[in-house]
């Protein structure tokens, strides 16, 4: 069986379980007139954010962890100011 069969066969059975628990399923008309309407609301939302969905998380916990890690000019140069003077120390 093919795919596009299978998925035929699939949304009968859920059409068909749809009835028995006395669901009102629309008619073709129906629902892509309700389409056409999510559609057009879509369009009129241009501006601000195309779906109710948390505009985003800021950083993941993983960009978080990377940031703590990282270290600042200050500590950097401080680190390297400690090994150049261990290095003088060593010579010497």
């Amino acid at each position: 069986m093919r795919s596009a069969e299978k998925g035929r066969a699939v949304s009968r059975q859920r059409l068909e379980v749809a009835r028995k628990q006395g669901l009102r399923i629309p008619t073709l008309e129906e629902a892509m007139a309700g389409v056409r309407k999510t559609e057009e609301e879509m369009k009129g939302r241009v501006g601000k954010e195309a779906h109710k969905g948390q505009a985003g998380q800021g950083m993941t916990a993983k960009q978080r962890r990377m940031e703590q890690g990282k270290k600042t000019k200050a500590e950097v140069k401080a680190e390297e100011m400690v090994k150049e003077a261990r290095r003088q120390t060593s010579k010497a």
